[in-house]
């Protein structure tokens, strides 16, 4: 991991060769995704884009771009891939989303947080059955039974009836932070970011647990943390255990994803194909669905 670590900051210094801001910051990316891409796939990929869910819940804030984002690699996260190669992924498929910085700053870790914290109102569509079943990192189950109105109207990523929000929110960075104290002040004043890793100071995690071996360290009332010589196993590590966390969300909360393609909507196209050919076509009464 140390000769991992070398090889993204010598990445990082060929990015800086460019003059323009905007093609450094996007060459930097391209490196520490493509590095997380080789570790979680084929589960999981790792993309560029927008992520959206089916209330249409941000349609109003003007950028909805994300450096990086960990979704499940199914159907349902490919549904909306366009034609550039950038991605519009369903919250429920989100396991993290990385921002990612060449040269991190207390004024762009503010940013990242505030654009963590409009992601977090996202809201995923539960199933019609109302439960929730998470397994914690310790081992054990819980479950809640969610009322109708939660059932109607999602529950948004932040939202206190998950136990760990289904998805995280990270920043990494190549350098611009010395010391794990910064780190640690500005993570304990973020409200939405739970994990920063900079590869020239270390990487701090809020709260929860991480297993080392056969041990598990942490708790969930502290943060756990490495120093730079660390960081970026620290960071794989814990990306590994998000991923493993929302694969269990996922499975029980058993998403009904048919909100991004309502059955309203296919009945119209259905009828407005069945009319053009004539009234040739048949259409399923509603309560047969699609």
């Amino acid at each position: 991991m140390a000769l991992e670590t070398k090889a993204l900051l010598l990445e990082a210094e060929r990015a800086r060769l460019f003059d323009h801001n905007t093609n450094r910051g996007s060459e930097a990316e391209h490196s520490i995704l493509r590095w997380l891409r080789a570790r979680f796939a084929p589960d999981y990929a790792v993309s560029s884009g927008e992520i959206i869910d089916s209330f249409d819940t941000n349609a109003g804030i003007n950028s909805r771009q994300q450096d990086g984002i960990l979704h499940r690699n199914n159907a349902d996260a490919n549904r909306f891939l366009l034609p550039s190669g950038m991605r519009l992924v369903p919250i429920e498929t989100v396991a993290a989303v990385v921002e990612v910085k060449l040269t991190l700053t207390k004024a762009e870790f503010e940013k990242a947080d505030r654009a963590a914290a409009e992601t977090a109102r996202l809201r995923l569509r539960p199933h019609r059955d109302g439960q929730i079943v998470e397994k914690m990192d310790d081992g054990s189950n819980t479950s809640l039974s969610l009322s109708e109105t939660q059932v109607r109207d999602g529950l948004a990523v932040s939202d206190d009836a998950f136990g760990e929000p289904p998805a995280a929110f990270t920043v990494f960075s190549f350098g611009g932070v010395e010391e794990l104290d910064t780190l640690r002040g500005w993570l304990n004043d973020a409200s939405t970011i739970s994990v920063v890793c900079c590869l020239s100071a270390g990487c701090l995690v809020r709260g929860g647990y991480m297993r080392a071996g056969h041990m598990m360290i942490g708790s969930p009332d502290g943060d756990i943390e490495a120093t730079a010589e660390d960081a970026l196993w620290h960071f794989s590590e814990t990306v590994g255990r998000l991923t493993a966390k929302h694969g269990a969300v996922v499975r029980h909360l058993r998403p009904d994803f048919d909100g991004y393609a309502p059955y309203a909507k296919a009945l119209h196209l259905m009828t407005t194909v069945a009319s053009d050919a004539g009234g040739g076509a048949s259409v399923p009464p509603p309560d047969e669905g699609l």
